[in-house]
């Protein structure tokens, strides 16, 4: 591998007069994010890559990344960009190690990057479904001396990595721990996701080369869809899993629809149900209470978190309390509604309510244990003087007690009635 001209250690990725350096708004604020970009073209490849080699591929991307953000590539790393007959091209070095990682199987990454240099790759044709054959690289070069290898990209490919008009933000730290590439390349395909996102199931087969692979529907929705369900679900470092739905025509499946579950949502949801299922323990809902939902809820589709809820406030207002509350919350809700001001549906605000409600019980209830005690009782008493009746506090006593007991000033002297003897000194009855 022959010697590069540019110091590698301290490559100002800067200087190339690229038009790289002109991306839109979405693009450059993307780039604040932690990970690196990649073009939905590239996403949506069709491909058959080992996980070593689809590895490679994303190095490249990683490395293209942190170009484009002028950051130091790394030791022995560089991106040059250079002028070819059809148009830019671009040359990208890496340390073997970068992906070799503690294996130390240099040998076995070099293998992998000739067969990679063999293989076509489909890329998408006016962002549908049908595929533009050609190569990722036009050279490569390995030196296991130096541990480096060196591709020349494509300009196909070079071209697909700047068209931005859609593109995903992959954190390395997730998709290189990946066992299976089908796994990576879901993830791809969902990270950023919030909401449902629909592919048909034979788009899916010819994105990743499985049309005559796992032939039936059944071996690839469990050997491909299912396995990297659980795989996303176990990695700890994936911060997101999915669910599926499959969408058929007749007893044939034709599409798959994901659904993006944040696992730090999920965890959160369900220590909210646990804690629901302590406050409704043993409560049960009366009919009464039932009924006037029925009446002024009668679309409310009654989940099990929401019935945990409602149990919740007939325990904390009793049967007649929370009858009048449901009462009072539809007229407020209604109101909203005829006013144009209701966000949601009515039963959505009902809903919503319940938390609320909690909310002000469990306050009301700290309140009364936070001051339920003596006020000497709160931390050792400075009095500056004491009068027939009275003590008294100076200011500096009530900042001390009032954060004490982790309340505002404001609050502590209403609670204790404190009264205002001059600038420096309040006083209490006891």
């Amino acid at each position: 591998m022959a010697e590069d001209k540019k110091d590698h250690n301290h490559t100002d990725a800067g200087n190339s007069e690229s038009k790289i350096l002109n991306l839109p708004v979405k693009v450059d604020k993307a780039l604040s994010l932690n990970g690196f970009i990649q073009s939905w073209y590239l996403t949506k490849m069709r491909y058959d890559f080992s996980l070593i080699e689809k590895n490679i591929f994303l190095k490249i991307v990683e490395k293209g990344q942190k170009f484009i953000k002028k950051e130091y590539l790394g030791k022995n790393c560089n991106v040059e960009i250079e002028n070819g007959i059809s148009g830019e091209e671009a040359t990208v070095t890496f340390p073997i190690s970068e992906i070799a990682g503690k294996s130390h199987n240099y040998q076995l990454i070099k293998d992998n990057l000739v067969t990679l240099s063999e293989k076509r790759f489909g890329l998408p044709v006016d962002e549908g479904w049908d595929f533009s054959e050609m190569y990722l690289f036009s050279k490569i070069e390995s030196s296991k001396q130096k541990g480096l290898m060196r591709v020349k990209l494509t300009n196909e490919f070079w071209k697909a990595f700047y068209n931005l008009k859609v593109f995903k933000v992959i954190d390395p730290n997730v998709a290189y721990k990946f066992r299976s590439v089908y796994t990576e390349r879901i993830y791809e395909l969902l990270v950023g996701n919030s909401t449902i996102i629909t592919f048909e199931l034979k788009h899916i087969r010819t994105m990743f080369c499985l049309e005559n692979k796992y032939a039936s529907n059944y071996d690839f929705i469990n050997r491909v869809i299912k396995s990297s369900q659980k795989e996303m679900k176990e990695l700890e470092d994936c911060p997101f899993y999915f669910d599926y739905e499959l969408g058929y025509e007749g007893r044939t499946a034709k599409n798959i629809s994901f659904r993006v579950i944040d696992k730090a949502k999920e965890n959160m949801r369900e220590r909210n149900l646990k804690a629901l299922k302590e406050d409704a323990e043993g409560v049960v809902l009366n009919d009464v209470v039932r009924n006037y939902i029925r009446r002024y809820f009668p679309r409310m589709t009654m989940r099990d978190d929401v019935e945990l809820k409602i149990k919740r406030a007939q325990k904390n207002l009793g049967v007649k309390g929370l009858c009048d509350k449901i009462e009072e919350l539809y007229v407020k809700a209604k109101s909203l509604k005829d006013n144009g001001q209701l966000k949601g549906t009515l039963s959505s605000y009902f809903i919503g309510s319940l938390d609320r409600i909690a909310e002000e019980k469990r306050d009301e209830e700290r309140t009364k244990r936070m001051f339920s005690g003596n006020i000497q009782d709160v931390i050792p008493v400075h009095e500056i003087s004491e009068d027939s009746g009275y003590k008294y506090l100076s200011n500096l006593d009530v900042i001390e007690k009032s954060q004490a007991l982790g309340v505002s000033v404001e609050e502590f002297i209403k609670q204790y009635k404190l009264e205002r003897v001059d600038d420096e000194t309040w006083r209490y009855s006891f």
